[in-house]
């Protein structure tokens, strides 16, 4: 059983369900719980779900900490006769393992990433990683998180690396698809740069913008593009309005077929201050869209600096406009990068590779379970 807490079909989302699309049926069963508010009838994650012919599990709740949430869980593990308990994000794991400890069955985590906006951020954070430790198996998606995860009392064998990965397949360019061109009225010529996430300041969409408006003072044709929605979009138009760059920044949404986004962008550009492993830089490199990413969480381990992308320092919105202007003045080298990129893409990346890996964490922990009763 996967426990999920989120509404959208985000990158560590597309990975559960990918995921769950592919273990062996005959030797796993797969529920996702997903929370959701009650009586709420939209949410794109169990629509994802659903379509897949997934097993989905609705959570309702009243709150976010809603007590009736883990005797819902426990009814399911009894009814289902659950082995397994998987979480994701930190309000997963806190009623994940609770009704693992409950049930007496194991329970895995998969860190994403943490997210330590404000006060109450930093004490989630703070709490995820202090009961990581009784955790039967966590599962981190970079390695460089796996180093920020073992100083925090786990021992070493119950710590693995799962890459975030892709359906290769899925992603394959198209140069003569320029549906988003046209949607957004940006001519062929035009530099158009985007920048994918839910906005958030983590994300560092601010400095996005700011690197825009430098960039706009010495290359005038060029729209800076965010996909996405969330919180700080207020704030972001605010800052471009201030800018004066308004008409040059486009607020393209929520995206469900990214294929199409990609196929008209000639560059991407991360700006975040903290990641797990950025799915938007792994299709964006299998896409063969050439890539400038700041240097957080997993970010290296598929963007090697100057042979697959171009790597910054968070927070430097000046560095970031440099290099997209490096960009327009070399195209050609950029793009042998991001060809370069979707071979590593293929090598290292591949979701059905991964599925083998998690398939063998349960193989495990089931043996250790039988063995231990």
């Amino acid at each position: 059983m996967e426990l999920r807490d989120s509404p959208w079909v985000d990158g560590p989302g597309r990975t559960i369900l990918e995921s769950a699309g592919r273990i062996n049926p005959e030797r796993y069963g797969n529920f996702i719980g997903a929370f959701c508010r009650r009586n709420s009838t939209e949410n794109p994650f169990l629509k994802a779900g659903f379509q897949k012919k997934l097993k989905i599990f609705r959570i309702d709740e009243s709150c976010s900490y809603d007590p009736t949430i883990i005797l819902q869980i426990r009814c399911l593990i009894k009814k289902e006769n659950i082995n397994i308990i998987h979480t994701h994000e930190v309000r997963s794991d806190i009623v994940g393992l609770i009704s693992g400890k409950v049930c007496r069955i194991p329970v895995v985590a998969t860190l994403h990433g943490w997210i330590e906006n404000g006060f109450k951020g930093k004490i989630f954070t703070k709490l995820d990683k202090t009961i990581l430790r009784f955790f039967d198996h966590v599962i981190c998606v970079s390695e460089r998180m796996k180093e920020e995860v073992l100083p925090l009392g786990i021992k070493e064998e119950k710590v693995s690396v799962l890459h975030n990965a892709l359906v290769i397949d899925n992603f394959r360019r198209n140069l003569e698809d320029r549906s988003f061109r046209r949607e957004i009225g940006a001519g062929e010529e035009t530099l158009l740069v985007g920048n994918i996430g839910r906005f958030s300041p983590e994300k560092g969409q601010a400095d996005f913008v700011l690197a825009a408006s430098a960039v706009l003072k010495k290359h005038k044709d060029a729209r800076f593009v965010l996909i996405g929605k969330g919180n700080d979009e207020a704030r972001l138009r605010e800052l471009a309005q201030d800018l004066g760059i308004r008409n040059e920044i486009i607020f393209a949404g929520y995206r469900t077929n990214m294929v199409n986004v990609y196929n008209s962008l000639d560059l991407v550009v991360q700006s975040s201050y903290t990641e797990g492993m950025p799915n938007v830089i792994l299709e964006t490199l299998a896409m063969e869209v050439p890539v400038i990413a700041t240097d957080v969480g997993g970010t290296s381990e598929a963007v090697t600096d100057n042979e697959t992308g171009i790597l910054i320092q968070p927070g430097k919105p000046e560095e970031m406009a440099a290099r997209i202007l490096d960009f327009v003045k070399d195209k050609d080298a950029f793009q042998r990068m991001a060809e370069k990129g979707r071979k590593v893409i293929e090598a290292k990346f591949s979701i059905d590779e991964r599925t083998k890996k998690l398939s063998k964490i349960y193989d495990r922990l089931i043996y250790e379970k039988r063995k231990s009763a």
